[in-house]
């Protein structure tokens, strides 16, 4: 799986801070797991000139992909509980 990435970061440590702060780990295990796709690539593109491009691959069983999959089944199980609510969506 592929997903580009525009970034005001110049590093690659930099961009991977990014990648927890927005979430972006989350979002590569959600689309892991919904394509049942062993890898996943982040290319991001830095938005000022020059505008370099990096690569930033993550395995399935990457730590951060596993910590990221075990947030999201939470978040899936409490959004199930508030829909059941009456009160719920």
């Amino acid at each position: 799986v592929l997903d580009l990435k525009t970034t005001s970061c110049t590093t690659m440590s930099a961009f991977i801070q990014s990648c927890h702060r927005y979430g972006y780990f989350n979002q590569a295990a959600f689309y892991m797991d919904l394509s049942y796709r062993p890898n996943f690539e982040f290319v991001y593109v830095t938005k000022h000139p020059p505008h370099t491009v990096g690569f930033f691959g993550l395995p399935y069983n990457d730590t951060r992909i596993e910590s990221a999959r075990k947030e999201n089944k939470s978040l899936l199980r409490r959004a199930k509980r508030e829909r059941e609510q009456p009160n719920g969506w």
